[in-house]
């Protein structure tokens, strides 16, 4: 919530202090993400630790004549959680305790305004909600004996599709005229309950994203016609 209060004050700041040539972006996004799940009930806040994965994807960005940019895209982004388990709701363990570490795979699709400002060496900022669609949830469990490496399809015991707020910034520059090089961190935060417990289960992700995009439109050739 800090980061999105942040971003917006921003957003604000940044208005008039960049004028924007190019009427198109289209490139790709890739990078490390740091996932985990959060709860709402006191005795799993702790339980939940983050794991390292991996997202990537297509962007395409239109830019409005000043600072302010809209921003969409398809993203595989890799969700996921590890926690400590109780082996005897599993099965007699001798270890009595078990690891499990959970990924969750989603397609997912922002929605941002962006706000970009600077010279040579552009930073911008973004914000916005995003929609992501299921594609699987599997759990493994690390343990000795039969149930190391086993796994646990919990894909229809998950909500097909959730919503969230995803809040950026980030750093771009020209490689030449017509290629666009950026990073950028981003927080996802899942409002959507996406499990089938007693208590609310959502998705928290940070994004480490590195981009390649092309320019396209430029507004100056379109003045000399």
């Amino acid at each position: 919530m800090k980061l999105t209060v942040y971003t917006a004050a921003l957003l604000l700041l940044a208005t008039g202090t960049y004028s924007q040539q190019n009427r198109i972006t289209f490139g790709v996004d890739g990078g490390i993400s740091i996932a985990k799940l959060s709860t709402d009930d006191s005795n799993y806040k702790d339980v939940y630790k983050s794991r390292t994965g991996y997202a990537a994807g297509i962007a395409f960005q239109y830019n409005f004549p000043k600072v302010l940019s809209l921003r969409t895209g398809v993203m595989y982004e890799f969700k996921g959680t590890s926690f400590p388990t109780d082996s005897a709701g599993i099965a007699a363990d001798p270890n009595g305790a078990i690891n499990a570490l959970e990924t969750i795979d989603y397609l997912t699709v922002p929605l941002l305004l962006r706000a970009t400002f600077g010279d040579k060496i552009n930073f911008f900022v973004n914000a916005g909600p995003y929609w992501s669609l299921l594609l699987k949830r599997i759990r493994v469990l690390e343990a000795a004996g039969s149930y190391a490496g086993k796994e646990i399809n919990l894909t229809d015991d998950t909500e097909k599709s959730e919503f969230g707020i995803s809040a950026g910034i980030g750093a771009s520059a020209v490689f030449n005229e017509r290629i666009v090089i950026s990073v950028e961190a981003r927080n996802n935060l899942g409002m959507t309950d996406i499990g089938s417990q007693t208590y609310q289960l959502k998705t928290r992700t940070i994004l480490i994203l590195a981009g390649v995009a092309l320019k396209f439109g430029s507004r100056e050739n379109d003045a000399k016609k």
